[in-house]
């Protein structure tokens, strides 16, 4: 650990806190390429146009109003202002795009009516969010650009995922697992795993359109996991391709200090999901 400072996902790492579980809860994400620089809080502070602006909170009102969990992110890569700008919608397990010149463009968009172009491959966003947290452009960048040269240019910079302590964080979607501690020598089996249509259990938060119990019991059945079907009162019943399979959610070990994020100068109880 570096001697001169604390980073929060050393600590993190240090004291073993298991990382199932630890997700935010997302069913539908909008990513957003902003070439800018970010401010900390990015998503609210910035020079997009107000109209754009009020658009963006209407529709995470609306969602949310419906029961679901939108989520907007900011997103870049090394790309010339030339270039059109890139948007990416994510729901139900499908990763659409659409390309802009404009953000006056973004409210004239029916998101509803036309999500995009379907992609069929996996798309990869790392959090690089150093004015947010310092871990995550000190440990995230060197692996954006590892995952950058071989998923051919898959690859973004993001904006805040959430969990600081665990960083590096990896959002791969459309299936729209976080993964986390994904350190530049973890790259090469990463990617090879998840292009395989395998999880990379080894690094995995979370399948993000889940609750945390869910999330931590998803790699407890074997085959693939569709949808939850039932949410017992210690227990997940998930939709898979063998029928319904319920799994009892893991129990809550002790609790851990860690650093929440490297801005904080004490440290905070923790009860993460035993190993499993």
């Amino acid at each position: 650990m570096n001697s001169g400072r604390q980073y929060c996902s050393e600590v993190s790492s240090a004291v073993g806190e298991n990382l199932l579980g630890t997700a935010p809860q997302v069913d539908f994400w909008l990513l957003i390429e902003y070439r800018q620089q970010w401010s900390r809080d990015a998503v609210k502070e910035n020079e997009l146009p107000e109209r754009v602006q009020s658009w963006l909170q209407k529709l995470v009102q609306t969602l949310e109003e419906e029961g679901r969990f939108p989520r907007i992110q900011f997103i870049r890569q090394s790309r010339g202002t030339d270039d059109e700008l890139q948007l990416f919608v994510c729901q139900m397990g499908e990763l659409h795009s659409h390309t802009f010149t404009s953000y006056e463009e973004l409210p004239t968009l029916d998101l509803e009516a036309d999500l995009g172009s379907a992609l069929k491959s996996n798309y990869y966003f790392v959090c690089t969010h150093g004015t947010r947290d310092l871990c995550c452009s000190r440990f995230g960048l060197t692996t954006w650009r590892e995952l950058q040269l071989i998923s051919n240019g898959r690859t973004w910079q993001s904006s805040h995922l959430g969990g600081h302590r665990y960083a590096p964080n990896v959002l791969v979607l459309p299936h729209g697992r976080l993964y986390g501690r994904v350190h530049k020598e973890d790259v090469g089996k990463f990617f090879k795993t998840v292009e395989s249509g395998d999880i990379a259990v080894k690094h995995l938060r979370g399948r993000s359109e889940f609750s945390k119990d869910a999330q931590a019991c998803e790699c407890l059945v074997d085959g693939k996991v569709g949808s939850v079907v039932d949410y017992g009162s210690d227990s997940v019943t998930f939709d898979t391709e063998s029928g319904p399979i319920q799994v009892q959610v893991p129990s809550r070990g002790e609790e851990i200090e860690v650093l929440e994020s490297c801005k904080d100068e004490e440290l905070t109880l923790v009860k993460p999901f035993s190993d499993i």
